[in-house]
């Protein structure tokens, strides 16, 4: 599940589909898609499917019985999870910070360009360049 519409390559709009989230909390999904995102952890990029779009959340989340139902090992070790695909590869790990799990990811797609430090030209050829541009003159 993703709390930012940012993350998704694709996505598709739906409503309906309501989460407990404890003491009569209910979260509600806005559709679902794909993700791409940067692994920080191996620097490759990763894609999940079927992410659910769910706003309210605090945090993104990531089912570790979905992953194994999909083929992926977790193996737990002191203070992380490595996720091993079924190639025996490690795909990334979980590191345990703040009573959780977490995985270093940053989303890739159409609308993340590129950092406020690149370059503009490397910025201008992924999304060519805007009328009016200054450099146009």
């Amino acid at each position: 599940m993703v709390k930012e519409r940012i993350w998704f390559l694709n996505f598709v709009s739906s409503t309906g589909e309501v989460f407990l989230a404890g003491k009569d909390s209910q979260l509600k999904s806005y559709g679902t898609g794909n993700v791409k995102a940067k692994n920080v952890y191996k620097g490759s990029d990763i894609k999940i499917e079927n992410v659910i779009y769910v706003p309210d959340l605090r945090y993104n989340l990531i089912s570790l019985t979905t992953l194994m139902s999909k083929g992926f090992k977790c193996v737990s070790k002191f203070d992380s999870i490595l996720i091993i695909d079924k190639h025996g590869n490690v795909v990334t790990k979980a590191f345990k910070r703040n009573n959780r799990l977490e995985i270093d990811l940053k989303p890739l797609n159409a609308y993340n360009i590129g950092s406020a430090d690149a370059p503009l030209d490397e910025i201008i050829s992924k999304i060519g360049r805007p009328l009016g541009s200054t450099r146009d003159i």
